[in-house]
């Protein structure tokens, strides 16, 4: 019998961004994760720091900031007596000082400023719900795939820079290391992020990188490895330079997958490198995007 994919409408991701929204809204005065926002709205904690920018046009922690600021201004113009310490506590700020400069590059004013001039037209308390931050211009090319379970062996770094991993890092030593010495069981060399950075410069964002292997004994070249569990994906191709992979990335989350008919599985994607930056030119980089889908038999 063949398999059929679990079918979803277009409005399938956005209905669950939507709910995610609604949580955010619901706790702007509370500390929250981005875990528990995820949770809230069913979504692997994998898919959902891809798919939150991708649909909204910002990373999740620049629209909590930016919501809490806005819910800030609104509660200032409710109450211009209220004290900016206690605004700042009440809207999840700790020290006056944080708040009053958040507040300044948001407004472009203080918040004693804003209590005598005419901005709460700016102040909206419903934001446009569809952003996209993808290039619509974008081609996507896909196979449907099915592996079966791997092992990511892998390291970890940090920091992206104008949206790409590995910027002011130089691992592609590494990668030749995995591909001459531990040929036997290497699936594939690869690279997957736990969490999407929260700008296009953050230097905190990790990245796992590394190599796929059978089993991770195969491979001591790290004592880190994470299952990737077998099933189905959807494999989408990206040609050229890395520094537009991030592109590729929303264009999947924002334009293909919504319209797509498949469900995500709760399972990391992962990029994979089919050659090596060193010996051919950016243009000709080849690049694989794993996306983990699921089909009714899995």
């Amino acid at each position: 019998m063949a398999k059929t994919a679990f079918v979803m409408d277009a409005n399938y991701y956005r209905a669950r961004i939507q709910t995610a929204l609604e949580f955010i809204e619901h706790h702007l005065t509370q500390k929250f994760s981005v875990e528990d926002v995820a949770h809230a709205a069913a979504f692997s904690e994998y898919h959902f720091h891809r798919l939150f920018p991708a649909l909204m046009g910002e990373p999740i922690h620049q629209y909590v900031r930016s919501r809490r600021l806005e819910k800030a201004a609104t509660l200032l113009k409710e109450n211009p007596h209220i004290r900016v310490l206690d605004l700042a506590l009440e809207v999840g700020f700790e020290t006056h000082s944080a708040f009053t400069r958040a507040f300044r590059q948001h407004f472009g004013v203080s918040p004693s400023q804003f209590r005598t001039q005419p901005w709460l037209d700016t102040v909206h308390p419903s934001r446009p719900f569809l952003k996209a931050a993808a290039a619509d211009s974008l081609t996507l090319h896909y196979d449907v795939q099915r592996l079966p379970q791997l092992f990511l062996v892998y390291k970890v770094t940090h920091g992206t820079s104008a949206g790409r991993f590995f910027a002011e890092q130089d691992i592609c030593h590494e990668f030749a290391t995995l591909a001459q010495h531990y040929r036997d069981g290497l699936y594939g060399i690869a690279s997957a992020f736990p969490a999407s950075p929260k700008s296009l410069k953050d230097l905190t964002a990790a990245v796992w990188y590394g190599g796929l292997f059978e089993r991770p004994a195969l491979c001591p070249w790290s004592q880190q490895h994470l299952c990737i569990e077998a099933g189905n994906w959807i494999v989408f191709e990206h040609q050229g330079s890395y520094d537009y992979l991030h592109q590729t990335w929303n264009q999947i989350y924002y334009a293909w997958l919504p319209n797509s008919g498949y469900t995500l599985r709760h399972t990391l994607p992962f990029e994979m490198y089919l050659n090596d930056p060193q010996q051919v030119d950016a243009a000709a980089l080849l690049t694989q995007i794993w996306l983990p889908i699921h089909i009714k038999s899995d």
